[in-house]
């Protein structure tokens, strides 16, 4: 199997590299280049990511090894924050080194800061993380994950699937949480209805008023409509365990008669899981999350292994996108005439076409973007010791050519029901 990655330069940005051999002058390294995310909100997701490039990078110098090859991978990686200007900040020196590609797990609202910089600075991006449309065009972007036309639809087609036609939406109010949540209003069906929309600020304290405003027009739904056909569906990041650490309090009647539905920025995480309140809750409410996942859920593949090993737990798809991202990265790298954004483009685009692996198909549509599509379907479970897991129901695939996703859900999740 190929991998990839980075080199290491002194700067005034602090580089931290990994790879499993030696620098010698008898070695032909290969190097790239990775944003891994800091803020609070995105703590797993960077965890993730900095795992999928170690496997990533581990793998290939094993590969290399064994068969005798001189080239080694070492990853490099710069951490940013949430903070506005920090990926731009970082992708900004990173130009100055004379680099040309640069790979992270980035969220619609930094890709969108990114991109001029990117498209009139000769840098090519490969991003996992964004799914906002807005950003479905050809530029120096490519993003090996659908995009939220293929989310809606999929969410879209559950909730109906779950005889759920009444929705109240939990909105976190940046570009990921607002344009999902309009995608979702166009794809519903006649029969569907989307009640009042409960915004947040990502840079809020507290959620005492979120999930107050949040339990009234609950509540005001619950007085023209029966209980099991309406849901709370929460555009979120990783604040969904505070969110929901705060709506189990019996203060919120509502809320707690309703079904709970999360997307990928809240599903799959484990700050939901780590807490015994949050988890109690996602259980109680049956909160069934949607996320980018590997190709045939069904069956482990040898990263998975490699993943639960290196952070205890196997990672939504975004994770095993970033890992065959960087495989194919390091085969563009070594096909590539030039250092330029536009034959980096065009080697990592070929290569795509041609690779398959966690995550199925990777050939890219003219914007850049995912063609063959997966998503996986999860809940929480807990022990008895409150302790949460979470617990594959059921998936969504959309081949190339195809208009819809299908999907699949678990026989014993549909006797539970």
């Amino acid at each position: 199997m190929n991998r990839i990655f980075l080199l290491m330069v002194i700067c005034t940005i602090s580089f931290s590299g990994f790879g499993t051999a030696d620098s010698t002058a008898n070695e032909e390294e290969i190097s790239l280049y990775a944003l891994i995310p800091t803020g609070e909100d995105m703590l797993s997701k960077g965890k993730a990511t900095k795992a999928a490039l170690e496997i990533a990078s581990e793998d290939l110098n094993t590969l290399y090894e064994k068969t005798g090859s001189k080239k080694r991978v070492v990853v490099n990686t710069t951490d940013y924050t949430l903070e506005p200007g920090s990926a731009l900040a970082a992708i900004e020196q990173l130009n100055s080194l004379g680099i040309h590609m640069v790979l992270g797990y980035f969220a619609s609202s930094e890709l969108t800061e990114i991109k001029p910089f990117a498209d009139s600075h000769d840098m090519l991006i490969l991003s996992t993380g964004s799914t906002a449309t807005s950003l479905s065009v050809d530029d120096n972007i490519l993003r090996f994950n659908p995009d939220d036309s293929n989310m809606a639809d999929t969410i879209v087609m559950l909730l109906k699937n779950e005889g759920i036609h009444d929705i109240v939406h939990l909105v976190r109010d940046d570009i990921c949480g607002n344009e999902l949540s309009s995608l979702i209003h166009e794809k519903m069906e006649t029969d569907m209805t989307l009640d009042d929309i409960v915004r947040y600020d990502p840079e809020v304290s507290s959620y005492e008023d979120v999930v107050s405003r949040l339990d009234t027009q609950v509540g005001a739904v619950l007085a023209e409509e029966k209980a099991e056909n309406v849901g709370v569906l929460a555009l979120t990041f990783g604040e969904i365990a505070p969110i929901m650490e705060e709506a189990s309090d019996a203060k919120y009647p509502n809320i707690s008669r309703v079904r709970w539905f999360g997307t990928d920025g809240n599903t799959l995480i484990p700050d939901i899981t780590n807490s015994r309140v949050a988890s109690k809750f996602a259980e109680d409410q049956k909160f069934t999350g949607t996320t980018y996942s590997r190709f045939i859920m069904a069956q482990e593949t040898p990263v998975t292994g490699e993943f639960i090993t290196k952070i205890g737990y196997d990672p939504d798809g975004y994770a095993y996108g970033t890992y065959d991202m960087a495989k194919i990265a390091v085969q563009a790298i070594e096909l590539k005439g030039s250092d330029d954004a536009r034959a980096l483009k065009i080697a990592v685009t070929a290569v795509a076409d041609m690779y398959s692996g966690p995550t199925g198909e990777t050939s890219l549509i003219e914007t850049g973007d995912r063609s063959e599509i997966h998503y996986a379907f999860w809940t929480v479970t807990t022990d008895s010791s409150g302790k949460g897991t979470w617990e594959f129901v059921g998936e969504a695939n959309k081949w190339e050519g195809e208009s819809s996703p299908v999907i699949t859900m678990k026989e014993d999740h549909l006797n539970e029901e």
